[in-house]
Protein backbone atom coordinates (compact mmCIF):
# COMPACT_ATOMS: atom_id res chain seq x y z
CA UNK A 1 0.00 0.00 0.00
CA UNK A 2 1.59 3.63 -0.78
CA UNK A 3 2.09 6.39 1.37
CA UNK A 4 -1.03 8.33 -0.02
CA UNK A 5 -3.49 5.02 0.54
CA UNK A 6 -2.00 4.97 3.76
CA UNK A 7 -2.80 7.80 4.42
CA UNK A 8 -6.14 8.55 3.01
CA UNK A 9 -7.29 5.78 4.99
CA UNK A 10 -5.60 7.39 8.15
CA UNK A 11 -8.02 10.46 7.19
CA UNK A 12 -10.71 8.52 7.15
CA UNK A 13 -10.35 7.02 10.48
CA UNK A 14 -9.39 10.41 12.11
CA UNK A 15 -12.63 11.64 10.97
CA UNK A 16 -14.35 9.37 13.69
CA UNK A 17 -14.30 11.81 16.64
CA UNK A 18 -14.53 9.05 19.14
CA UNK A 19 -11.06 7.10 19.77
CA UNK A 20 -12.71 4.37 20.57
CA UNK A 21 -14.65 4.49 17.49
CA UNK A 22 -12.15 5.55 15.43
CA UNK A 23 -10.51 1.62 16.51
CA UNK A 24 -13.55 0.19 15.57
CA UNK A 25 -13.95 1.72 12.38
CA UNK A 26 -9.91 0.37 11.71
CA UNK A 27 -10.70 -3.02 12.56
CA UNK A 28 -13.90 -3.12 10.61
CA UNK A 29 -12.24 -1.90 7.33
CA UNK A 30 -8.99 -4.37 8.18
CA UNK A 31 -11.01 -7.61 9.23
CA UNK A 32 -14.61 -7.56 8.39
CA UNK A 33 -15.73 -9.05 11.65
CA UNK A 34 -18.31 -6.66 14.00
CA UNK A 35 -17.53 -8.55 17.37
CA UNK A 36 -13.26 -9.03 16.76
CA UNK A 37 -13.26 -4.79 15.96
CA UNK A 38 -15.71 -4.10 18.79
CA UNK A 39 -13.08 -5.94 21.01
CA UNK A 40 -10.51 -4.60 19.87
CA UNK A 41 -12.12 -1.05 21.07
CA UNK A 42 -13.28 -2.03 23.85
CA UNK A 43 -11.18 -5.36 25.05
CA UNK A 44 -12.97 -6.22 28.42
CA UNK A 45 -15.81 -6.78 26.60
CA UNK A 46 -17.31 -10.60 26.19
CA UNK A 47 -18.10 -12.10 23.03
CA UNK A 48 -22.06 -11.92 23.45
CA UNK A 49 -22.00 -8.16 24.50
CA UNK A 50 -19.67 -7.62 21.71
CA UNK A 51 -22.08 -8.52 18.71
CA UNK A 52 -25.18 -6.29 20.33
CA UNK A 53 -22.93 -3.28 21.48
CA UNK A 54 -21.30 -3.66 17.63
CA UNK A 55 -24.35 -3.61 15.83
CA UNK A 56 -25.87 -0.92 18.02
CA UNK A 57 -22.21 0.92 16.72
CA UNK A 58 -22.91 0.08 13.26
CA UNK A 59 -26.43 2.35 13.36
CA UNK A 60 -24.31 5.26 14.07
CA UNK A 61 -24.13 7.18 10.40
CA UNK A 62 -20.37 8.58 11.20
CA UNK A 63 -19.51 5.12 12.00
CA UNK A 64 -21.31 3.32 9.04
CA UNK A 65 -20.19 6.23 6.59
CA UNK A 66 -16.12 6.02 7.80
CA UNK A 67 -16.37 1.94 7.45
CA UNK A 68 -17.91 2.30 3.58
CA UNK A 69 -15.86 5.14 2.70
CA UNK A 70 -12.65 2.63 4.33
CA UNK A 71 -13.97 0.21 2.57
CA UNK A 72 -14.47 2.37 -0.88
CA UNK A 73 -11.04 2.83 -0.75
CA UNK A 74 -9.49 -0.16 -0.28
CA UNK A 75 -11.56 -1.16 -3.24
CA UNK A 76 -10.22 1.15 -5.60
CA UNK A 77 -6.75 0.64 -4.14
CA UNK A 78 -7.17 -3.28 -5.22
CA UNK A 79 -8.00 -2.46 -8.55
CA UNK A 80 -5.43 -0.12 -9.28
CA UNK A 81 -2.70 -2.61 -7.90
CA UNK A 82 -4.78 -5.48 -10.33
CA UNK A 83 -4.51 -2.56 -13.49
CA UNK A 84 -1.09 -1.87 -12.92
CA UNK A 85 0.04 -5.89 -12.19
CA UNK A 86 -1.91 -7.13 -15.64
CA UNK A 87 -1.28 -3.43 -17.67
CA UNK A 88 -1.17 -4.55 -21.29
CA UNK A 89 -1.39 -8.53 -20.56
CA UNK A 90 -5.69 -8.47 -20.45
CA UNK A 91 -7.72 -7.85 -23.30
CA UNK A 92 -10.04 -4.60 -23.49
CA UNK A 93 -13.60 -4.60 -24.09
CA UNK A 94 -12.61 -3.41 -27.76
CA UNK A 95 -10.42 -6.28 -28.53
CA UNK A 96 -12.68 -8.82 -26.95
CA UNK A 97 -15.70 -7.24 -28.93
CA UNK A 98 -13.09 -7.36 -32.66
CA UNK A 99 -12.80 -11.10 -31.79
CA UNK A 100 -16.58 -11.52 -31.26
CA UNK A 101 -17.30 -9.67 -34.21
CA UNK A 102 -14.97 -11.97 -36.45
CA UNK A 103 -17.03 -15.20 -34.81
CA UNK A 104 -20.36 -13.63 -35.93
CA UNK A 105 -19.44 -12.63 -39.69
CA UNK A 106 -17.67 -16.08 -39.70
CA UNK A 107 -14.55 -14.37 -40.45
CA UNK A 108 -12.67 -16.51 -37.66
CA UNK A 109 -11.57 -19.76 -38.79
CA UNK A 110 -10.02 -22.06 -36.45
CA UNK A 111 -7.50 -24.98 -37.78
CA UNK A 112 -8.36 -29.09 -37.18
CA UNK A 113 -6.46 -31.77 -37.56
CA UNK A 114 -7.89 -35.17 -39.01
CA UNK A 115 -6.24 -37.98 -39.60
CA UNK A 116 -6.57 -40.53 -42.51
CA UNK A 117 -4.92 -43.61 -43.30
CA UNK A 118 -1.93 -42.24 -40.84
CA UNK A 119 -1.83 -38.78 -42.89
CA UNK A 120 -2.97 -35.87 -40.80
CA UNK A 121 -4.82 -33.30 -42.58
CA UNK A 122 -5.06 -29.91 -41.53
CA UNK A 123 -8.34 -27.38 -42.22
CA UNK A 124 -9.80 -24.18 -41.73
CA UNK A 125 -13.73 -24.21 -40.39
CA UNK A 126 -15.31 -21.38 -39.49
CA UNK A 127 -17.39 -21.01 -36.56
CA UNK A 128 -20.71 -23.51 -36.43
CA UNK A 129 -23.95 -21.43 -36.22
CA UNK A 130 -23.98 -22.25 -32.53
CA UNK A 131 -20.96 -20.48 -31.83
CA UNK A 132 -22.38 -17.44 -33.63
CA UNK A 133 -25.21 -17.48 -31.71
CA UNK A 134 -23.32 -17.64 -28.51
CA UNK A 135 -21.47 -15.14 -29.61
CA UNK A 136 -23.70 -12.39 -30.00
CA UNK A 137 -25.09 -13.30 -26.94
CA UNK A 138 -21.72 -12.74 -25.21
CA UNK A 139 -21.34 -9.18 -27.42
CA UNK A 140 -25.11 -8.16 -26.12
CA UNK A 141 -24.01 -8.65 -22.87
CA UNK A 142 -21.33 -6.87 -22.84
CA UNK A 143 -23.46 -4.04 -24.27
CA UNK A 144 -25.67 -4.22 -21.39
CA UNK A 145 -23.40 -3.90 -18.61
CA UNK A 146 -21.50 -0.92 -20.41
CA UNK A 147 -24.77 0.98 -20.48
CA UNK A 148 -24.73 0.44 -16.61
CA UNK A 149 -21.18 2.07 -15.85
Amino acid sequence: MSKENTQALAHIISSVKNPAHAIFVAEMIATGNRRIAYQKAYPDTSNNSARSAACRLLTRAEVANAIREGLLELKQQAIETIKQKYEGKLSDIEEKRAVLAQIIRGELTTERETTKKGETQTSKVKAAPNDRMRAILIDNNGRRMESHC
